[in-house]
């Protein structure tokens, strides 16, 4: 929940209350797990790419439960886009032919 609250701070121009949120979910992670699309959720939705695309990379070795989801997700924010780097990544785990 803290990391979708981020997100919708984020793009309601809470920036601030965004950030603060998003400074405890990494520091979450690291003694607890947070899934890695999560992370790029939020990266992506900061308009932060190169860190968006890390975290997807991570979701896919982690075969992260939300990855199949992000396909059809309503918010586009939240949906992986399908350009070169994304597309082999999601074949990489089966998600893409």
């Amino acid at each position: 929940m803290m990391a979708i609250l981020s997100f919708i701070y984020y793009k309601t121009g809470a920036k601030a209350e965004a950030d603060k949120l998003f400074d405890s979910l990494n520091e979450r992670a690291k003694h607890a797990y947070v899934p890695a699309y999560f992370f790029f959720y939020n990266y992506k939705c900061r308009g932060n790419l190169d860190q968006a695309f890390q975290q997807l990379e991570k979701a896919c070795e982690n075969r992260d439960l939300y990855l199949p989801y992000s396909l059809v997700e309503p918010i586009d924010d939240g949906r992986i886009p399908y350009d070169e780097r994304s597309t082999e990544l999601l074949k990489k785990v089966g998600l893409l032919k």
